[in-house]
């Protein structure tokens, strides 16, 4: 809703929030390291999606992300989007 609103504001620039997936980054690194605990679901979804084709290294992720960044500037500005549904 906030991107919407600076879209509106803000013709002139085009905003887009990505969601770009699961990438193994130097952050999953630390979350995989860490305990399971019942409270916190998503942890054991990031934790087994680990060395999976769920979670593509950085390397791997760069070509989708850099056809995404290409598209999302045919989408509407303030447009939320998930990599993955492009």
């Amino acid at each position: 809703m906030l991107l919407a609103l600076y879209a509106a504001e803000n013709p002139s620039i085009h905003f887009t929030a990505l969601a770009p997936g699961l990438i193994d980054t130097a952050m999953q690194t630390y979350i995989n390291q860490l305990e399971p605990l019942d409270i916190y679901p998503t942890l054991k979804r990031l934790q087994s999606a680990r060395n999976t084709p769920d979670m593509p290294s950085p390397e791997a992720a760069a070509p989708s992300l850099a056809k995404a960044f290409k598209q999302v500037l045919s989408l509407p500005s303030g447009q939320y989007v998930d990599v993955r549904h492009l």
